[in-house]
């Protein structure tokens, strides 16, 4: 038996269809944000150079806490933006009724959590065995003459270097998966409304 939709959720006044958008828009900001902070965060308790030495510096900031913060920020708003266009299009797409900012966000959390959890797992693998993964992702590094000794002798820069890399690939990866399960909820409907 298929979910009937009340007439008043059909589709959403344009007023509120452009604050959903935007909910959608800063939620995913914030979201990329956050876990970009997180990501950072574990990096300069594991190799705090790693955002200072291969990072553009920042002015006057040097405090491995203020650099987490600010290159989580400056490493992460764009991806949350970049992400959130597409979502905000695949939920309002459509005769269904709209997907909303509080439908999309347990799944984008969860989806957040795992990432973060393989990018650090896959670090951790950067830094054990150095020569396998972090040889095979370090491999742009070869022509830098100068720069490559120390690459490829220092596990520590090897396992933030692999952390970070994987972690944007698993956040596409993420917006991939959450752009695939958007209409797939959209046609079996919401268990209440608001839930899309």
């Amino acid at each position: 038996m298929a979910f009937a939709y009340p007439a008043s959720m059909a589709r959403l006044k344009p007023d509120e269809s452009a604050r959903e958008g935007l909910r959608i828009l800063g939620g995913c900001v914030l979201a990329a944000v956050c876990y970009g902070i997180a990501l950072d965060l574990v990096t300069i308790v594991f190799y705090p150079s790693y955002l200072s030495f291969f990072h553009p510096p920042l002015g006057r900031l040097h405090n491995p806490l203020l650099l987490a913060f600010a290159w989580g920020i400056l490493g992460s708003w764009w991806v949350g933006v970049a992400g959130s266009l597409p979502v905000m299009a695949v939920a309002g797409i459509g005769k269904r009724p709209p997907a909303t900012w509080k439908g999309i966000a347990p799944e984008l959390l969860v989806m957040l959590g795992v990432s973060f959890l393989l990018a650090n797992l896959v670090g951790l693998a950067g830094y054990l065995y150095p020569e396998g993964v972090g040889s095979s992702m370090i491999g742009g590094f070869a022509g830098m003459a100068d720069f490559t000794p120390h690459v490829f002798d220092d596990r520590g820069f090897i396992a933030m270097y692999v952390q970070h890399a994987v972690s944007y690939r698993l956040a596409a990866i993420a917006c991939i998966v959450l752009l695939a399960r958007i209409p797939a909820k959209r046609r079996i409907g919401p268990s209440r409304p608001g839930d899309l």
